[in-house]
């Protein structure tokens, strides 16, 4: 979860050296509950975290979710659309790659949300 992250970036981080480059890949276990705001606060706060420790950010989109419902997908969609154009606002990369992994379970370990050896090197 993004708030779990938010907690460790120090630790994560600690041994990276001055400016770090960071990729952040998290999302996809957290709720969107009432239009995502809970989420995007903990973005947020991430983004004011890493940017104290780094001026090499990325987010990565929220993948899909292949065992999820449309309404689901949707939600993820609307996230990411927020995502980036936050990143955008605040001067992060954004890495587009719902497309690359919306090719059902090929990718994806067993459970439908975690991604497999091949999904990961793809990631």
């Amino acid at each position: 979860r993004v708030r779990h992250v938010v907690e460790r970036v120090d630790k994560l981080l600690g041994g990276a050296g001055e400016d770090p480059a960071v990729l952040v890949h998290i999302g996809t276990n957290d709720k969107v509950r009432g239009g995502g705001e809970v989420l995007k606060n903990d973005f947020k706060k991430l983004g004011e975290k890493l940017r104290a420790r780094t001026s090499k950010v990325i987010f990565s989109e929220i993948l899909p979710v292949p065992r999820a419902t449309l309404r689901r997908q949707r939600e993820l969609r609307e996230i990411n659309a927020w995502l980036r154009d936050w990143c955008r606002e605040e001067g992060f990369g954004f890495l587009q790659n719902w497309a690359d992994f919306s090719v059902g379970y090929r990718l994806f370990a067993r459970d439908g949300l975690h991604l497999n050896d091949d999904g990961a090197a793809a990631l």
